[in-house]
Parts: C-alpha cells; sequence; structure tokens
C-alpha cells in the first residue's frame, strides 16, 4: 500500500497554496480587534477618515440605559396624558396643546406631503469616483 501523501510533492500548486494560506491567516490574525487592541489601531486610519470612525463609535451601555430612560419617560408621559384627558374642558385644550408639540417635536406619527429631499453624487465625478463623490448612508444620518 502507498502513502496517499506522497503524491502531493509531485504536485506544482500544493506550496504556492500553502503559502498563500500561511499568509492569509497571518493577516487575518493581526487584523482581529478587540475591546483591547481596537482603540489603538485609530492611529492607523489615514487623518481625514478618523472623523468618520470618530462619529460610528457607539457606547452600548450608555445607548442601553438612554433606551431604558426613553421607555420610563414614556410609560410616564403616557400616563400623564390619561390624567389629563379625563379632567375638565381646560384639560382637555392642554392635551390638545400637548400633542401639537409632540407633533412638532416629531414623537407622532404624522400624514401628509411630508418633506422631500433629493440627493444626487457629483455629476463631474470620472469613471473611477472618489469616496467624496459618492453620497453615502453616514451622510443621511449627519
Amino acid at each position: 500500500m502507498t502513502n496517499p501523501f506522497a503524491r502531493l510533492h509531485n504536485e506544482k500548486w500544493v506550496y504556492p497554496v500553502s503559502a498563500m494560506s500561511a499568509i492569509l491567516g497571518f493577516m487575518m490574525v493581526a487584523a482581529w480587534l478587540t475591546e483591547k487592541n481596537g482603540p489603538g489601531r485609530v492611529q492607523f486610519i489615514a487623518p481625514d477618515q478618523r472623523p468618520r470612525v470618530a462619529e460610528n463609535v457607539v457606547d452600548l451601555v450608555r445607548y442601553e440605559e438612554l433606551q431604558r430612560e426613553v421607555g420610563t419617560l414614556r410609560e410616564k408621559a403616557t400616563k400623564l396624558e390619561k390624567a389629563i384627558s379625563s379632567n375638565s374642558q381646560g384639560s382637555a385644550t392642554l392635551n390638545a396643546q400637548l400633542q401639537d408639540l409632540k407633533a412638532v417635536a416629531n414623537l407622532t406619527e404624522l400624514e401628509g406631503p411630508g418633506v422631500k429631499v433629493t440627493m444626487r453624487d457629483n455629476p463631474k465625478a470620472g469613471p473611477a469616483p472618489m469616496d467624496i463623490d459618492l453620497i453615502h448612508d453616514i451622510d443621511l444620518l449627519r
């Protein structure tokens, strides 16, 4: 019985594929981001891209705290609105004003023509447009 792996040494593709696999593995390990090494990597980003990275950093603990606070405040607001609507005519007027202010503050869904925003990429961009010539999702968020 012969060794099935003995014929692999005669194949020309084995060494290049092995070398590329080793290089790819090294690159993946080098690019692995953790909470400890992530902030130190910002220094290697191009200076013009650093603000974009900083804008996308989210403090999840603070975000969850704020979400809980928003939920608590909405519950309190609902209780107050129910209490106001069950009282006299003056309360009804206050409740109507409250609903108007909630619409202005974008806290309620509204129907109507709305606002139309038209955005176009740079028409002077060449066949291989630069990053600044195109509109991205972060541009809309700003």
